[in-house]
């Protein structure tokens, strides 16, 4: 069984960030920084 990650609130606030203020796709944020589409659901 594969472990869950654990992002600091620090990558996870950037990451929001550069979405909300970016053109920049979901899946494009998510292979940029590695993490997963499901991880990242708003």
């Amino acid at each position: 069984m594969r472990k869950h990650k654990n992002f600091s609130p620090d990558l996870k606030f950037q990451v929001v960030k550069e979405y909300l203020n970016s053109d920049e796709s979901q899946n494009d944020i998510c292979s940029e920084y590695n993490i997963s589409p499901y991880a990242f659901s708003i």
